[in-house]
């Protein structure tokens, strides 16, 4: 069990580093060497290791760091990673959940940096749910009935409306949990998620008082599928 316990964080390390870069550069830029975001040279290995290249005192050799956060949001995935592996490990359901997460941590991402979140993403994350549903040997029935209706309405919506709809994405996302909850879990996702989307709106400044609200459902979720797992 400790090898999976080492491995498991590791590998979300990494895939945080990546999916970190794949939301700031474009794809094909990712099969090319590192360069330093300040004078562009090529980085060197010891500065591409995810999480301990942030807290170097020096990342490359004009002086400049990267920021911290990008160490910070590496470990966040990392311990997320490590949870599933303790509560579900290495079985389809966990690495099910580790799909989930780390789908879940590039649409919160995404959302935090433009307030939008691709269609793509959303159906990923769907079939992902629906495949913890069906792992879990359940159907739940309301939730197809919801992803059909938010579905059927972003689509009504784009013929008449040039634009997206705004909180469709929120409104999907929030139809998930049926996929991974049992019922009695629900009010306490809801609690967390208002409670998580008070604390982005802190954080989250714009003049236009949007924020992004994707953040708060999914990580909401996330402890929520852990804390149902529990045996008490």
């Amino acid at each position: 069990m400790i090898g999976p316990l080492v491995i498991s964080p590791l590998l979300g390390a990494i895939l945080g580093s990546f999916t970190i870069s794949l939301t700031e550069h474009p794809l094909s830029s990712l099969w090319r060497f590192s360069v330093c975001d300040h004078c562009h040279h090529p980085l060197k290995v010891k500065q591409l290791i995810p999480i301990f290249s942030s807290f170097l005192k020096t990342a490359c050799r004009c002086g400049h760091r990267p920021s911290l956060k990008y160490g910070t949001l590496e470990a966040f995935l990392a311990f997320v990673f490590l949870i599933n592996t303790l509560a579900f490990g290495i079985t389809p359901f966990g690495i099910l959940i580790n799909a989930f997460s780390l789908v879940s941590f590039y649409i919160s991402l995404v959302d935090w940096k433009t307030l939008h979140v691709t269609l793509s993403s959303l159906c990923l994350l769907a079939i992902l749910s629906g495949l913890g549903s069906h792992l879990k040997g359940q159907i739940p029935i309301p939730t197809f009935i919801m992803l059909g209706g938010t579905i059927l309405f972003y689509f009504a919506w784009k013929c008449i409306k040039t634009t997206k709809p705004m909180g469709t994405a929120d409104i999907f996302l929030f139809s998930l949990s049926g996929f991974w909850l049992p019922p009695d879990f629900i009010p306490l996702f809801l609690f967390l998620t208002g409670l998580g989307g008070i604390i982005s709106f802190q954080f989250y400044r714009r003049k236009d008082r949007k924020f992004p609200f994707s953040p708060a459902i999914l990580l909401s979720l996330w402890f929520t599928i852990f804390m149902s797992s529990i045996k008490f």
